[in-house]
């Protein structure tokens, strides 16, 4: 990209910066080295350096703020330096999960410095979206989600639909975490939509991520998997960040319930030197769950609760008979009548060995019909799933 199209890349307004993707924002957007530096020049490198996961270079950009009052006698800082001071501050805290009461007194208090002024700020819905991941991050969920709404509430009025897609994400994330039996698919398909509709090509991505997971909770994983692929289309094309490397765990995570192990493991290695720590951990669970292991040296406040809740499911599965299969095959033919090129494709993957997987099918289905005594029928060279029962014998 030649230099001229970088330049004008670089948001020079609060509007231009907070609509701006992910991935222009991580990979494209250069700075022009203007002698002025203006608040949103220098939130546009804190947030480049928080979505890379580069810690270093955002306790930099802090000090040289903090700095600059004392190496230029005539800089007086007004409200908006000292917000995006805080904003940092806040943000490298989220980055090295190392939440403290102050951070979120610090970002409250000034949505309510601003509030007092009646004017609307676009600063105000980011604090407000960092109060959330504050909150999220000390597992205040309904407080959380509550500071997504307001964030989104003002980004949707100032049509700033980039943000307020990714606050409405964060909403909808932690309604599953005030009430894990809760069905979100309409949700998170309706936002994806929306997102598709104003370009937010990534937010629609983390969408099929979460359905992903809603869908890996029921145990269907064919269904779960194909949203994961689509999510881990999109964002291959991504710049390297926190979406795209937990993405890409999700995804090793489903295909180890299809005991897909070879295509899991290739992605579990790329894991291991992830800069962020959220990912790191993700990568121990699966570890965990790879080599059926028992322990591991799970960091308590790095672990994200979708990924602690994971290590909990793997680990209570040790103690109970694995059906994994058996509830995969019945949940595919209660979709619909399946041919077994079909089944053996969604259960072990696409693969060279086709006899040896067909004869794992046929015991399988044998294992089945024996316990499900006239579930199982074969008709037009398809299996059929006939009435329902119980599967929990």
């Amino acid at each position: 990209m030649e230099a001229a199209t970088l330049l004008e890349k670089w948001p020079k307004t609060w509007t231009e910066l907070f609509s701006l993707k992910l991935s222009d924002l991580v990979s494209h957007c250069h700075s022009p080295h203007e002698s002025q530096v203006s608040n949103v020049d220098r939130y546009t490198q804190i947030l480049k350096a928080y979505l890379s996961g580069n810690t270093s270079r955002l306790s930099d950009e802090i000090r040289l703020m903090k700095q600059l009052p004392i190496l230029q006698p005539d800089f007086i800082p007004n409200l908006e330096f000292k917000c995006v001071i805080a904003l940092a501050q806040a943000k490298l805290a989220i980055r090295k999960r190392e939440i403290k009461v102050s951070n979120i007194s610090e970002i409250n208090s000034f949505i309510k410095l601003y509030l007092d002024q009646d004017v609307e700020h676009l600063l105000i819905p980011e604090l407000y979206i960092v109060l959330g991941q504050l909150l999220e991050s000390s597992e205040d969920f309904l407080k959380a989600r509550n500071a997504f709404d307001e964030s989104a509430k003002y980004f949707n009025r100032h049509r700033i639909y980039s943000k307020s897609c990714r606050a409405r994400l964060n909403s909808i994330a932690n309604l599953s975490r005030i009430d894990t039996n809760i069905d979100l698919c309409t949700e998170y398909l309706s936002l994806a939509a929306f997102a598709d509709y104003h370009l937010e090509t990534s937010t629609a991505a983390v969408c099929f991520v979460n359905l992903a997971r809603e869908y890996q909770r029921r145990k269907l994983f064919s269904t779960a998997l194909d949203f994961s692929e689509q999510a881990f289309k999109i964002l291959s094309t991504e710049a390297t960040n926190l979406h795209s490397a937990l993405a890409q765990a999700g995804h090793a995570d489903i295909l180890l319930d299809l005991e897909r192990y070879d295509e899991a493991r290739r992605i579990i290695q790329s894991l291991a030197i992830s800069n962020f720590p959220e990912v790191r951990e993700s990568y121990k669970v699966l570890e965990m769950k790879l080599k059926k292991q028992i322990k591991s040296n799970i960091e308590e406040r790095s672990i994200l609760p979708t990924w602690r809740e994971r290590m909990h499911t793997y680990l209570h599965s040790l103690l109970t008979p694995s059906k994994n299969l058996e509830q995969q095959v019945i949940a595919l033919l209660q979709e619909s009548p399946t041919d077994k090129f079909e089944l053996i494709e969604k259960l072990y993957g696409k693969n060279d060995s086709f006899f040896v997987y067909e004869n794992r099918l046929k015991n399988l289905l044998n294992r089945v019909r024996h316990r499900y005594p006239g579930c199982l029928s074969f008709q037009d060279s398809k299996y059929h799933w006939k009435n329902e029962k119980s599967l929990s014998a």
